[in-house]
């Protein structure tokens, strides 16, 4: 796992967040695991139209600060391939095994469930030795790995 590093301002940034959206997860309805579930068994799209009001929220947020002079670039980004479709099936799969994605699982730790930990660990070791077998460098941000 060369150049990752566990403890770096960026991913200790990173573990916050997804402790903050964990949190907000257990309070609202911002999870496309459990808006699919509902659609399929409730025929109900509530979750569903809350995932879009957030992501509407937060385009209209990133295009105020754009134009208030806020930093422009996009995140890192890397081409699509068989490797990245195939990590996206796995991580569905995962998704379906446990019952919730990484952020649902992180809702989940919050609320004392603690066989979810397994979840991002499983997440970050997995993205490690994709990098390590495939290549791939972890994206950099401000020269740390993140």
């Amino acid at each position: 796992m060369e150049g990752i590093a566990l403890l770096s301002p960026v991913f200790v940034l990173a573990a916050c967040c997804a402790g903050v959206m964990g949190y907000a997860i257990q309070r609202s309805g911002t999870c496309m695991v459990t808006a699919i579930d509902e659609i399929l068994d409730g025929r109900r799209t509530e979750r569903l139209f809350a995932l879009v009001e957030a992501g509407l929220w937060v385009s209209g947020s990133i295009l105020v600060w754009r134009q208030l002079g806020g930093h422009t670039a996009l995140p890192v980004g890397y081409p699509p391939s068989a490797a990245s479709a195939l990590g996206g099936v796995l991580l569905g799969l995962g998704a379906l095994l446990s019952g919730a994605c990484m952020f649902g699982a992180i809702a989940r730790i919050g609320s004392g469930q603690w066989a979810y930990l397994l979840t991002p660990l499983g997440y970050f070791l997995s993205c490690a030795m994709f990098s390590a077998r495939f290549g791939q460098r972890p994206p950099m941000v401000g020269g740390a790995p993140l």
